[in-house]
């Protein structure tokens, strides 16, 4: 007993001891983690507040992040003499809350999120020796994400993205569709243009029919029938509208494969977000446009003006050929608000052009036929209406209690270039006067004998025709034409190499407190004067002209003329403006091609809420 009693009273002291440490560790751990817990706070309050600055969102740069994030922080706790803390913004890629990817970027312009990393140094023990038991570091990272979505579109009445006023988009649908096989109705394209989709849903349909992933439907390739089949699917599409789309399903060809990307642009790192629409006309018609680019049109669409003469009081004398181009494919898109890194340096990703379409238009007026003709003018040019170009440079996105965002573009509208045609039978522009439009036959004068012939030249040939009466042979001297001479009295051909269009400044609109919810569409516009770019491309096309071919009474003018230039563009200004005004100017404006007009419209507005995701680091977790 006395043994165990001695032995008692050395071991419960250890034990006391042993039970006092660990009881003072559990404090000390108990303390870290609620002070690992306070830091992962107050970094998710940081990372909050400072991700209304990001550029997706109009930031005012790094400086109003850092502050935000640390006001947010001390409301939280936050001890800046005992912890610090760094805000880095960036590109996040995300998959649904988890983070796959945060690329630091210090330009504010390309950022879309921040990270925010909180360290601080803690003594293991607050009762214990921190000599003996040193300290930890402790630290705390989060990630957020804030955008603010526009799905948008703009146009320049170059395609008439809208039926209002505008006979060029049926015409061209039924072109590209085939005339039998549809039967287009201006009420259903108006109801069609009245309609919006939820892009999520037109995803959801294609991929469903096609058995792709919801990520694989943009970028895939998909029959254009589906894509149709989609929007054939949404909700509110009026009777005759579906009808519409009906026709277009069952038209041949349509089963031609497209890309959904090609048609609409989504652009950002996510999928499509919940809640963004797309306007269904301008889905159909950019469907249809990329159609059109396919053979067998390859672009070319050859319009039938028949009747148009008439309908602009003009002489049944005068004939127009008119085929369209396809420079580029117009399609709405849903994109926010920043920029990213491009082909050419940053570019906005939120970039959406119109349709470029370039006219093909042969003018004739001929009086008389091809064996002789009193005039003949003609004038072959090209118009290249050029392509409105709207830029997404800035978003305010709704916070706190205002359930408000507004966008901010760039409108950038190209003027008028006009040039000559040539080659494929084209001479650039052709003024003939008192003379044929076939070769003339050789000239023939009569003589006594080949000697007598009053001019030598090559290729002159004596015909003998009779004999006098001493004996004597008589005939004529056949002078082939001369090249220089031409194929009338007067003879000239005029060619214009390409002139830049001037551009006209960049003009800014502003989308403002538009609501989240019950959003209705938008539009803005800007307008200029058709008839001051008409003329200023008028001026461009006399400023590259030359002349390739002129003679007057078989007298070579050429040469002279081009060293006189600007005594011959009086003269073809005379031809070319009133062409313009009461022409080319009435033709466009029966097509439906305002040259000054360029319209920017808001058809949805998403925000999703801000997302605060779980973050391992830079390469995601």
């Amino acid at each position: 007993m006395r043994r165990q009693k001695g032995a008692l009273m050395v071991v419960t002291p250890l034990l006391m001891v042993l039970i006092v440490m660990l009881g003072v560790m559990a404090l000390d751990g108990a303390r870290l983690m609620s002070l690992q817990k306070e830091l992962q706070s107050q970094a998710n309050a940081a990372a909050t507040a400072a991700a209304g600055g990001v550029q997706a969102c109009g930031g005012a740069g790094q400086a109003a992040m850092v502050n935000a994030a640390t006001v947010a922080a001390k409301a939280q706790g936050f001890d800046e003499a005992a912890s610090s803390m760094a805000v880095r913004t960036g590109v996040v890629e995300a998959d649904g809350a988890k983070v796959l990817s945060f690329k630091p970027e210090d330009n504010y312009l390309l950022t879309n999120g921040v990270s925010v990393h909180i360290e601080r140094q803690e003594p293991i023990s607050r009762l214990l020796p921190e000599s003996v038991f040193g300290t930890v570091n402790l630290t705390a990272d989060a990630a957020a994400r804030k955008e603010v979505y526009a799905t948008f579109y703009t146009e320049s009445f170059t395609a008439q993205l809208s039926t209002a006023g505008s006979p060029l988009l049926e015409p061209i649908f039924q072109y590209v569709l085939g005339d039998n096989q549809l039967n287009l109705r201006a009420l259903s394209l108006e109801q069609l243009a009245a309609t919006v989709g939820d892009l999520e849903d037109i995803v959801g349909y294609i991929a469903e029919e096609t058995h792709l992933g919801l990520d694989e439907v943009l970028g895939s390739e998909v029959p254009a029938y589906v894509v149709v089949g989609a929007l054939k699917a949404v909700d509110g599409l009026a009777y005759d509208a579906a009808g519409l789309l009906d026709d277009i399903i069952a038209t041949p060809g349509i089963d031609t494969n497209v890309k959904l990307q090609d048609v609409v642009g989504v652009l950002g790192e996510s999928a499509v977000d919940s809640g963004a629409r797309v306007p269904l006309l301008e889905v159909v018609s950019s469907l249809i446009f990329n159609l059109a680019q396919q053979p067998p049109l390859n672009g070319v669409i050859e319009l039938n003006l028949d009747g148009l003469t008439g309908a602009l009081g003009l002489d049944e004398n005068i004939k127009l050929e008119l085929a369209l181009e396809i420079d580029n494919t117009p399609k709405p898109v849903v994109a926010p608000a920043r920029m990213m890194e491009g082909e050419d340096g940053l570019e906005w990703m939120g970039t959406v052009t119109g349709a470029d379409i370039r006219l093909r238009l042969d003018i004739l007026l001929d009086l008389g036929g091809a064996a002789f003709t009193p005039l003949r003018l003609r004038v072959p040019i090209e118009l290249s209406t050029g392509a409105t170009r709207a830029k997404l440079v800035g978003a305010r996105c709704a916070a706190g209690t205002q359930n408000e965002v507004g966008f901010d573009f760039e409108v950038e509208r190209s003027a008028l270039t006009l040039s000559t045609m040539k080659g494929d039978g084209y001479n650039g522009i052709e003024v003939l006067l008192l003379g044929a439009e076939e070769p003339p036959d050789d000239i023939c004068f009569p003589a006594i004998a080949d000697w007598a012939c009053p001019v030598e030249r090559e290729g002159v040939n004596w015909n003998y025709k009779y004999s006098g009466l001493l004996g004597e042979d008589y005939g004529d001297c056949c002078y082939p034409p001369i090249e220089a001479c031409g194929r009338g009295l007067l003879d000239v051909q005029i060619d214009s190499s390409p002139v830049t269009g001037r551009s006209v400044v960049s003009t800014p609109l502003y989308f403002d407190d538009l609501p989240l919810n019950q959003f209705d569409a938008q539009t803005k516009e800007v307008r200029g004067d058709t008839g001051d770019v008409l003329a200023s491309s008028v001026n461009g096309l006399l400023e590259g002209i030359e002349v390739t071919h002129a003679s007057l009474a078989c007298l070579p003018l050429g040469d002279a003329l081009n060293f006189t230039l600007d005594v011959l563009r009086p003269a073809i200004n005379g031809v070319l403006e009133p062409l313009s005004q009461y022409l080319i100017g009435p033709l466009l404006q029966t097509l439906g091609v305002d040259l000054a007009t360029a319209q920017v419209h808001v058809i949805a507005a998403d925000q999703p809420a801000v997302e605060l995701l779980e973050y391992c680091g830079p390469d995601g977790c």
